[in-house]
This record gives structure tokens, sequence and C-alpha cells, in this order.
């Protein structure tokens, strides 16, 4: 009987360090995943934020290409209209 006891209690604390092993390694592995997460998460924000600046970038590029093949279209739009206006007028009725 007294050895059932010792063997009872023997089983007993094994039990507890199995069980609070196992709690630290879980409590490890959870923290591993919530610092990859947040690693992942911080990667993806600089990523995302990088591409973003990147796109902004070519499309300002575009825009400033275009704004200067608008402007010396309308320069030459202005050009003809002033060409048209200092030609003397010829009446039509003659």
């Amino acid at each position: 009987m007294v050895q059932d006891t010792e063997i009872i209690r023997k089983a007993n604390e094994n039990a507890i360090e199995i069980e609070a092993a196992a709690n630290t390694r879980s409590q490890k592995l959870i923290e591993d995943a919530e610092s990859r997460v947040n690693t992942i998460l911080h990667d993806a924000g600089t990523s995302a934020e990088e591409r973003r600046k990147g796109a902004d970038n070519y499309a300002r590029e575009v825009l400033f290409t275009l704004e200067e093949r608008i402007a010396d279209t309308l320069g030459q739009v202005r050009g003809g209209i002033d060409l048209l206006e200092a030609r003397p007028t010829a009446d039509v009725a003659d």
C-alpha cells in the first residue's frame, strides 16, 4: 500500500513536470509565432510603402511628361492662332 502511494505520488509529480514543460514549450511557440507574425506584418507594410512610393514617383514622372507635351501642343496652337490673326483679312465680296 505504501508502495502504491509512492508510485501515485511520483506519477503525479511526473505529470506536473510534464504539464509544466508542455506549458513552457507552448508559451514559447506562441511567443515565437507572434514574433514571426509581427515581423511578417512589418515587412509587408514596408514593402507596400516602398511599392506605393515607387508607383507615386512613376505617376509623377508620367504626369510631368504629359504636362510638357500639352504645353508644347498649346504653344503650337497659340502660334497658329497668332499667325491667323496677323494675316490681313481679305474682303470676300470683292
